[in-house]
């Protein structure tokens, strides 16, 4: 395969994996839903190979599972057992990750997220609640990726991916910060300022704060065990609210 045939390949990966991630933040696909190659690459006019390729991807990281013996990829059901677990596992690598990027981490790597910060401020400011995901998602990865170390990143990235998936589905059952929806990016800044002074207990400190502030750490944590279930109803009333299944919906 030529140079520009796996740039092609690769572009086409990743539009497969913006858009399967976007339909899970716009909760177009809800936990149960599966998604087939055939479907998605007609539906995107791609050849079946990198929506494989992608699919398997996104399977890897935890955002999409397989049943053995079922045809294509689950959105994966979500229990409060699961839940707990993942938040977990992510309190320990997060705060871990962010420790280990204090010592690490260079001028221009601090420099990046600083612009990811601004870049999150910018878009919550507009209201742009896609894009300001995106941008959440990109200074966490970029907060894990500079602990380098390529093992601790794999798992980082399943369990992130995972959590993300109940993040996405409460975002509707509990209130905004007091301050209007700035405390993330002061939680943001907390830990970007750690990394700056070279502090690895306090970047510890401000990761793993920041994480127990989320709506999905709350939840798993905090006993609230209607709100969990009323999930799974605000679920059932959405897809109601959907149009009779088609081809797009098929997928």
């Amino acid at each position: 395969m030529g140079g520009g045939q796996l740039e092609d390949q690769l572009g086409a990966m990743q539009k497969v994996v913006s858009h399967v991630l976007s339909r899970i933040v716009s909760r177009r696909y809800l936990p149960g839903d599966r998604l087939t190659e055939p479907a998605l690459a007609e539906e995107l006019g791609l050849s079946r190979t990198p929506v494989r390729h992608a699919l398997s991807a996104l399977v890897f990281d935890g955002v999409l599972v397989r049943e053995e013996g079922r045809r294509g990829y689950l959105i994966p059901r979500l229990t409060r057992e699961d839940m707990t677990e993942v938040f977990s596992a992510r309190e320990v690598l997060e705060g871990f990750m962010a420790q280990k990027a204090a010592l690490a981490a260079t001028g221009e790597d601090i420099g990046c997220l600083r612009a990811i910060n601004a870049k999150e401020e910018a878009l919550a400011n507009l209201g742009d609640v896609e894009g300001y995901c995106a941008a959440n998602d990109e200074f966490h990865m970029a907060v894990a990726r500079m602990a380098r170390n390529g093992y601790l990143m794999k798992a980082f990235k399943l369990v992130y991916w995972r959590s993300q998936l109940y993040v996405h589905a409460l975002i509707d059952f509990l209130p905004p910060s007091e301050d209007g929806g700035s405390q993330s990016l002061l939680e943001h800044r907390r830990i970007v300022d750690a990394i700056e002074r070279r502090d690895p207990e306090g970047a510890r400190r401000a990761a793993e704060e920041h994480l127990r502030s989320t709506r999905g750490y709350r939840i798993a944590f905090g006993g609230r065990e209607a709100l969990f279930l009323d999930m799974f109803e605000g679920e059932k009333r959405h897809r109601r609210g959907r149009r009779a299944p088609g081809r797009e919906d098929r997928i």
